[in-house]
């Protein structure tokens, strides 16, 4: 028989299954939440993550437009710099005598360097060429596409900027040339994209680089020459990041004139491969080279964690279901015992109502019923419950959701405010006609106005009255605005509230679509006020001594060239004074450099007033060459003129007192007159002269001027040179040339880093002589580089004998300018090295600008042969001129010297300061090391710190000595003792 049927089992266990499939239910509505709000959450943090992406390729933009808009400039103000020489003109008029070719050369050398350049070359109106200077030879196909370029501007005469990648990646600018209205010709001139380059790497931290189409792809092996067809012209770390460029070449081929955006996972990081049409270029793009793996991993993490602290949530509340699910179960289980004891009363009792019509007959089937109708209403209530339970639910998952959104809303709309209120740049929106609709926090910041002070002004209300800028501006916005065109950058001065100026570099730009009825205008502005500044402080130190303020030597050869050109082409004459302070030497020995510079700014100031009292057609020019050097070029002075101005210098200077520690010092000098046109044929050869009548009035006694003869040419200056070279030959012979070492401090560990060798010479009476007397004769008469070849072999030796004594001491050694010259230069160091057993790693070459000039492509590849040894080179003289940022881009250096000049009154001098820190940032962006000169003073030494100098140098450091204290002072110790907080 079959198991007899119990009715209150039955409803137990239907209860059980019914709980069972609710627990179930509840389970997977539980896991449904936590993955949509993980969805949810994970969707909210791309959607920001994206809106960032977004402004920050906005802000790359921004900025590679800024850049391309200044070299734009800088090839603009080239053109007007090489039009405005009288030499250039002169060569394109109808009476030229000179060759442009030859007119040009002498300018050539000095703006390669000074701006840069690759290439000038002049066409004439018919495409011929008529002159050309480059960096390095031209290729076929750059030079036809040159050809191509003239030939249209000649026919338009219309300038044309391109960049071309077929060489060298550079942006060209293609100009017809104008002289007294007529057209003269066309002038090509070209700068390498490298600068800007490294000054958006710097500014971005980002990978960047340029591709350019192969030439030929078929031959190639490299993936991104193979499989794309462009070449890699240049990429920042190269080394690390071309593998992995090579790793996107698998992805869709380049589409030429269109941006790109590629992402690909490449040996387990994610990375993000932006492509920049370059602005009128040949089909080459400019990459941008981002690792996104960390972003990505920290959105990822965020999500994890938001999902498990759902699902435990989620968790917490199954379980409290739970709990009362078993309550309602337990509170069934009693219902149905007590239906046990209702059914289980004696027969009798039941028996005595069988007749009671209100007492039903119980039956089986009645006693199924009742449970059953009982079990369905539960179940109905229960449903029921359930029901309320999800839409209750449903309606806070939508709740959540809107709270997320308005949240997220919120924070994107906050992010952007504190985006537009924290860029380093003034964000205005404008009205069609350029009345203002609102601007950021840093816009207020920099104008001074408020927001309410703006509203519904004009923008060219900024501008200045006499701005020549401001109707062209209000017109090309509304252009804009109409959809003529994209937008508009320029540059112009802005007023401020507090009547100060700015110079603002601006982009407008339409911000609503084409469409749209409403148009207002997009206007970001970036302040280059300090820029300009130092533009024009870079510049005029380009060309003045900023210790006195006159011309610099290089300026001041310049004119003379000029002079000579002039006195030439006019048949007239001129006169050049080389003026030279008698024992100035003495100063800066008993004093100290300090007290130098002031005598040299006095000496400065009275040939200044001197120069004030002469007529202007003498077209007087006052220049310091160096040390204690200066020098005057004059036009149209006959001999009694000249005799009157070298008296007045003479009597003004000896009139200059001053006192220190009691000792009053008077001063003197000797001057050396060379007049032109003569028997020299060039500038070099007339300062010859100068100089040698300057020695001349030294030899006559002091305090006295000395006019060179013809005469002197053949005699007196031979006997001069032999004189000289008998003094340095028996020196070298004698052995009294000496090596002294100035200790050079590392400023951050505050320990001495290494040293500088500096020769000395002693004269018969075992007094010293300055370098700066022997080392420019020896040049001249051909022995420099026998005293080259002794400061090597000596200071190698001694670098060798102090590591034989377990000292392991470096050394710096100083190059002369004709030290390259020698072919077997790398050959005598590596002998040297070998010879004395000495450390490569521990000698440091100090080289100049005129080390290098001669050939800087020579130069380099010896000092790459150099460096191959071991040994490092350092740039001596930084900052003094534009070349030096030439060659720090060329050379292969580790660290630059900034020039003394700079450095010897840092504390009073703000615009040094500025300096100062500029060419330790350009340093920085370059990854070289930095070297000041003519520290003596404490507070200097400060200064240096915070400009992030990384070596210092001076008297007050240490001064010059034969001995190398193997264990040498903390020089720090005294300062210390009187409380001083040095760094």
């Amino acid at each position: 028989m079959g198991k007899p049927f119990n009715p209150d089992t039955s409803i137990s266990d239907n209860q059980q299954r019914k709980n069972w499939k609710l627990l179930r239910r509840s389970i997977a509505v539980v896991t449904l939440l936590c993955a949509l709000s993980t969805a949810l959450v994970n969707y909210l943090l791309q959607q920001q993550f994206q809106l960032q992406r977004a402004q920050d390729l906005q802000a790359d933009q921004l900025l590679l437009d800024t850049l391309h808009h200044q070299t734009e400039q800088k090839l603009e103000q080239l053109y007007d710099i090489i039009t405005s020489y009288e030499g250039v003109q002169q060569a394109f008029s109808d009476e030229a005598e000179i060759p442009l070719q030859q007119a040009f050369d002498n300018h050539w050398s000095n703006m390669a360097y000074d701006w840069q350049l690759d290439l000038i070359q002049f066409y004439s109106p018919a495409n011929i060429p008529l002159a050309s200077w480059s960096s390095r030879p031209i290729k076929a196909l750059l030079d036809s596409k040159i050809s191509a370029w003239v030939n249209e501007v000649n026919q338009t005469l219309e300038p044309v900027n391109s960049v071309s990648c077929v060489q060298n990646c550079s942006q060209y600018l293609i100009t017809p040339i104008h002289f007294e209205g007529l057209h003269q010709g066309v002038m090509v001139i070209s700068i390498s994209l490298l600068d800007g380059l490294n000054q958006f790497q710097l500014s971005t931290k980002k990978t960047v680089g340029i591709i350019t189409p192969s030439l030929n792809r078929e031959a190639s092996t490299d993936l991104l020459t193979y499989k794309w067809g462009y070449e890699l012209y240049s990429l920042t770390d190269a080394g690390q990041h071309e593998p992995v460029l090579q790793g996107f070449t698998h992805l869709q081929t380049p589409q030429k004139g269109r941006e790109q955006i590629y992402a690909a996972t490449i040996n387990g990081r994610d990375y993000t491969l932006r492509l920049l049409p370059l602005t009128h270029s040949d089909d080459s793009f400019l990459i941008i080279l981002e690792d996104l793996t960390a972003a990505h991993a920290a959105i990822i993490n965020k999500s994890v964690l938001f999902a498990l602290l759902s699902f435990f949530t989620f968790l917490a509340l199954q379980l409290l279901l739970q709990f009362s699910l078993q309550r309602q179960a337990s509170r069934q289980e009693h219902a149905l015992q007590l239906a046990r004891v209702e059914r289980s009363r004696p027969k009798q009792a039941t028996e005595e109502h069988d007749d009671d019509p209100t007492h039903p007959e119980i039956t089986l089937t009645n006693l199924t019923d009742t449970p059953l109708d009982f079990d369905l209403t539960s179940e109905h209530v229960i449903s029921i419950s359930d029901r309320l339970d999800q839409l209750k639910k449903y309606n806070q998952d939508i709740n959540l959701e809107l709270a997320h959104q308005m949240v997220a809303v919120s924070h994107e709309r906050d992010l952007v405010r504190r985006i537009l209120d924290n860029t380093q740049a003034i964000i205005m929106t404008l009205q069609k006609d350029g009345s203002i609709l609102s601007i950021n926090r840093f816009g207020q910041m920099i104008t001074g106005y408020s927001e309410a002070d703006l509203k519904h002004k004009n923008f060219i209300d900024l501008y200045p009255d006499n701005e020549p800028f401001a109707l062209n501006s209000l017109q090309n916005m509304s252009s804009i605005a109409n959809g003529e065109q994209e937008s508009y950058r320029h540059e112009a001065r802005l007023s401020c509230k507090d009547g100060k100026e700015r110079v603002i570099l601006w982009l407008h730009s339409r911000l609503n679509d084409k469409d749209s009825n409403d148009a207002p205008l997009l206007s970001a502005g970036l302040d280059i006020t300090e820029h300009k500044q130092l533009e024009k402080n870079l510049g005029w130190l380009a060309d003045h001594d900023s210790l006195t303020s006159l011309y610099n030597r290089r300026r001041f050869e310049e004119e003379l060239e000029d002079a000579l050109n002039w006195a030439n082409t006019h048949q007239a004459s001129g006169t050049l004074l080389y003026i030279d302070l008698d024992n100035f030497k003495d100063i800066n020995d008993s004093c100290g450099h300090q007290v130098g510079d002031i005598i040299l700014r006095k000496v400065a100031s009275t040939l200044l007033d001197i120069t004030d009292e002469i007529d202007s057609s003498s077209h007087l020019i006052t220049a310091r060459l160096g040390g204690d050097e200066f020098a005057m070029i004059l036009r149209n002075i006959d001999e009694e003129g000249i005799s009157i101005l070298c008296k007045r210098v003479l009597d003004s200077l000896y009139q200059i007192r001053h006192n220190e520690e009691n000792f009053q010092f008077q001063l003197s000098c000797s001057i050396g007159v060379a007049s032109f046109p003569g028997q020299e044929s060039n500038a070099n050869e007339l300062l010859s002269n100068a100089d040698f009548a300057m020695y001349q009035a030294k030899m006559f006694g002091r305090n006295q001027y000395y006019v060179f003869q013809d005469q002197d040419s053949h005699r007196e200056q031979s006997h001069h040179r032999l004189i000289w070279r008998e003094k340095i030959e028996s020196a070298l012979n004698e052995g009294r040339f000496i090596l002294h070492y100035q200790p050079i401090l590392n400023i951050k560990q505050r320990t001495i880093s290494h040293y500088e060798t500096l020769i000395r010479m002693k004269d018969e009476n075992d007094e010293l002589v300055s370098p700066s007397v022997f080392i420019n004769i020896a040049e001249r008469i051909g022995l420099i580089q026998d005293i080259d070849c002794f400061i090597l072999q000596s200071a190698i030796q001694k670098q060798a004998e102090l590591l034989r004594q377990g000292h392991d001491i470096t050394l710096a050694i100083n190059l002369s300018g004709k030290a390259f010259d020698d072919p077997k230069l790398s050959e005598n160091i590596e002998s040297a090295i070998h010879k004395y057993n000495a450390k490569a790693e521990n000698l440091i070459f100090e080289i100049t600008e005129t080390a290098a000039v001669s050939d800087i492509v020579a130069a380099e590849k010896v000092m790459r042969k150099i460096q191959s040894l071991g040994c490092q080179f350092a740039l001596d003289d930084f900052g003094v001129g534009f070349s030096s940022f030439y060659y720090l881009r060329e050379l292969p250096v580790e660290y630059v010297k900034i020039d003394g000049s700079f450095v010897n009154d840092l504390p009073d001098n703000s615009d040094n300061q500025v300096l100062v820190r500029a060419l330790s940032e350009v340093a920085i962006g370059f990854n070289k090391l930095t070297v000041a000169e003519f520290v003596d003073s404490l507070q200097t030494l400060h200064l240096l710190s915070e400009s992030k100098v990384n070596f210092a140098q001076g008297y007050f450091i240490g001064k010059p000595s034969e001995q190398i204290p193997v264990n040498p002072p903390n020089f720090y110790q005294a300062a210390v003792n009187e409380n001083t907080a040095i760094i």
